[in-house]
């Protein structure tokens, strides 16, 4: 007997349905269905996925790598839902060399939607229509797409409406505004991530926009850049998963972090007594991580998977920081996320030796990468550790 794969994922949320419970009704007992069977096959209540899971012995399989988000987007998620077992095989280019996720801070009023249905915060929409005013042309000429996400569809109406009144029709076109629910499968460049939430809204209130499937979907729509657009306290003043999402960002921008692996890299160096800066410009080009340690300088790369690196434009790039006195090595997401420890070792050797220096078994340097693969016995200044 054949098998028939089944994908899907228990932490975004399920289909949505007009079914209503008396015409499943009809329909269960008009194929001779029992009580039990019918609940079975609910479609009201159960996905294909939520079906087949219920109905085998093993465990499902989990898929771990993850290609869609930029490792600051998806850190989140892999530690907030999927117990850091995610690898990472997405790219951690920056648009604009701004950083991969960031956070509005907006104390607006919501209130409820028109006929008292959904809710709307118009302070919200009108704070994201002016980003997207400011931003939206550069983001397509960049040929990036770009989405506004929302828990509520009073609130994504309400700003489709203001954008089609204010915005020429050839970029309200190349935009996509909806709710979570209706955004979910789809994804974008860059999204905007309206929470609508306010100081004053009960715990009731609060746990249809915070249900933790719904806010990993309007994450986990973005691919290089998310911008989320809320009450910052407010969100915080909850035990949620909007309140650890606020807590994960303001770590990340207070530390000046592109990613939560660059910010474990920084973490794991001071335990072992070398301080690292984040935001040093050298040549016009922002370092990653910067050391400066017993009179040698490094710059130290946190990338995203390989076959998603430029090799020629970072080569490029490296040289011109190498001819300003640094040292630079770079390090991938994987390598980062499987095996931190040696990535430190790596950096304490650099920094103890010198020029020249015998490479680590399987350690590449950037030409060696981009060509043959063949391992060098002694190199330079730049150490490409994709291994």
């Amino acid at each position: 007997m054949l098998g028939v794969p089944v994908f899907g994922d228990r932490r975004q949320l399920t289909h949505i349905t007009s079914l209503g419970p008396g015409r499943e009704s009809r329909i269960a007992e008009s194929v001779g269905f029992a009580e039990n069977e019918a609940k079975d096959f609910s479609y009201r209540t159960r996905s294909c996925f939520g079906m087949a899971a219920s109905r085998v012995s093993e465990d499902p399989v989990f898929l771990d790598m993850h290609f869609r988000s930029h490792p600051a987007i998806i850190g989140f998620s892999n530690e907030f839902f999927y117990d850091n077992q995610l690898e990472f095989c997405s790219s951690s280019t920056s648009v604009n060399s701004q950083p991969a996720i960031g956070w509005i801070n907006v104390s607006g009023e919501s209130r409820a939607g028109p006929g008292d249905r959904s809710r709307m915060n118009l302070p919200e929409a009108e704070r994201v229509i002016s980003e997207l005013e400011r931003e939206l042309r550069t983001l397509v000429g960049l040929g990036l797409s770009v989405g506004v996400v929302t828990p509520y569809r009073a609130q994504a109406e309400l700003i489709r409406r203001r954008i089609s009144e204010s915005f020429d029709d050839d970029l309200v076109e190349q935009l996509t505004i909806a709710t979570a629910h209706r955004f979910q499968g789809d994804e974008r460049g860059v999204i905007y991530f309206s929470t609508v939430i306010d100081g004053q809204m009960s715990e009731r209130q609060v746990a249809f926009p915070s249900d933790a499937n719904l806010v990993n979907v309007a994450l986990t729509r973005a691919r290089r850049r998310l911008v989320v657009v809320g009450n910052l306290s407010a969100c915080l003043s909850h035990r949620n998963v909007l309140a650890s999402l606020a807590r994960y960002v303001s770590r990340l921008e207070a530390g000046g972090f592109d990613s939560p692996l660059e910010q474990a890299l920084h973490e794991a160096l001071l335990d072992r007594g070398v301080s690292a800066e984040t935001g040093q410009v050298v040549a016009g080009h922002r370092l990653d991580l910067a050391v400066s340690h017993l009179g040698k300088r490094l710059d130290i790369e946190c990338d995203g998977a390989a076959f998603h690196q430029d090799f020629a434009r970072d080569a490029a790039r490296d040289r011109l920081i190498e001819d300003n006195g640094w040292m630079v090595v770079r390090f991938s997401a994987r390598r980062l996320g499987r095996d931190l420890d040696s990535c430190v070792d790596e950096v304490l050797a650099l920094l103890a030796g010198a020029k020249g220096l015998v490479a680590p078994r399987g350690v590449l340097c950037t030409k060696c990468a981009q060509n043959s693969g063949k391992v060098h016995g002694l190199v330079p200044t730049r150490w490409n550790l994709y291994c």
